[in-house]
C-alpha cells in the first residue's frame, strides 16, 4: 500500500541520516505535534526538527501499522514505533510509543502526512 511505502521511506531517511527524503512524504503545510513540545507548523519546520532528531542519533527501529481508516481522499492510521538514540559517546537509549497520522491525497494522487502526532508509551521517571 502507499502509506506503507511512504512510512518505509521515512523510516530510510532515518537510516541514511537524511531528513529530506523522511519528510518527503509531508504536505507542505503539516503539522507535527511532538510531546512536551510546541506544535511545528509546515514542511521546513518538520524538515528542520527531523534533521536535528537525526543529528542526535534518532533511528527508527520499528514501525508497526495497527489500522489504517480511509475516507474518501483521507486516511488515519495509527501504530506503534520503536525508536533508539545514540547520543555520540553515551550508551543508546530505546524509546517506544504510539503515535497517529492523518493522511491527505494530493492532485497528484500522491499520499502525503498532514498531521503527525506521537507519544511515549514509556513510564515517566521516578
Amino acid at each position: 500500500m502507499i502509506i506503507e511505502r511512504a512510512n518505509h521511506l521515512f523510516a530510510e531517511g532515518f537510516r541514511k541520516r537524511d531528513a529530506a527524503l523522511a519528510t518527503s512524504m509531508y504536505t507542505d503545510d503539516t503539522l507535527l505535534l511532538p510531546p512536551n513540545m510546541e506544535v511545528i507548523r509546515g514542511l521546513e519546520n518538520a524538515k528542520a526538527f527531523w534533521d536535528t532528531s537525526i543529528q542526535m542519533g534518532v533511528i527508527m527501529e520499528e514501525h508497526k501499522i495497527m489500522e489504517i481508516i480511509r475516507e474518501g481522499d483521507t486516511a488515519t492510521e495509527w501504530g506503534t514505533y520503536v525508536v533508539s538514540f545514540h547520543p555520540e559517546g553515551q550508551e543508546p537509549v530505546e524509546e517506544k510509543g504510539k503515535y497517529v497520522v492523518f493522511w491527505k491525497r494530493m492532485a497528484d494522487g500522491s499520499w502525503k502526512k498532514h498531521w503527525d502526532i506521537w507519544n511515549s508509551s514509556m513510564p515517566l521517571p521516578e
